[in-house]
């Protein structure tokens, strides 16, 4: 399990796996395996990495659990986590503070398909003038409103409307920031964001609330 990158910021530590390793080799690495409910082979993958990753941070996967809103965390442990995976990556974000998201995703024209059920007008016009491919940016947006999502804990959210991303201007093409807002309770949050040539990776944290 290659370690890809490792980010490590005031508020957060993020690590990127590339997984390149069979069932086997990954339960050996989680020492875990994957649920019973699971059938499709490169979730379970996926899953598998996401406890190993717990497990070389010094978590143990066995104690993982999920709060009524989907959340994870780690039972008697004061570290907030924050996981996501995609096809052939897994990341994990540690962090001790509350309020944080993590997601990964890989770059796909697919995501035109479901455009109008996330982006805000005012964010298609900067999508539009970015200078970046459509698609990359539009990827990009849907990653950061899921590690928006996950860091502003709450359900049924509305992610046209209530999940709001406004990107900071930046002279690097590949890796930036946004002021995301939770329009609901009006909590702000920074949204750290890195482009590869395979996925966008979008690292979240709260920086005010009422």
């Amino acid at each position: 399990m290659p370690l890809h990158n490792v980010i490590n910021q005031k508020a957060y530590r993020c690590n990127v796996w590339q997984i390149t390793e069979d069932i086997t080799q990954l339960q050996k690495l989680s020492n875990a395996t994957p649920p019973a409910s699971m059938t499709v082979e490169s979730r379970k993958k996926e899953r598998l990495a996401c406890f190993a990753l717990l497990q070389a941070e010094g978590l143990d996967p066995r104690q993982l659990h999920h709060l009524a809103n989907g959340k994870p965390y780690i039972e008697e442990s004061s570290t907030e986590i924050s996981l996501s995976h995609t096809i052939g990556w897994a990341a994990l974000l540690t962090s001790e503070q509350k309020g944080v998201g993590i997601d990964i995703e890989r770059i796909s024209s697919r995501v035109w398909n479901v455009k109008d059920r996330f982006i805000h007008s005012e964010e298609w016009q900067d999508i539009q003038h970015s200078g970046q491919e459509t698609h990359t940016e539009l990827t990009l947006y849907w990653s950061a409103k899921e590690a928006l999502f996950k860091a502003c804990q709450a359900s049924d959210v509305h992610f046209k409307t209530e999940l709001r991303l406004y990107k900071s201007k930046t002279t690097e093409a590949r890796k930036g920031s946004f002021t995301g807002v939770f329009t609901r309770t009006s909590e702000q949050f920074h949204v750290d964001y890195w482009i590869e040539e395979a996925f966008v990776l979008t690292c979240c944290f709260l920086t005010e609330s009422k």
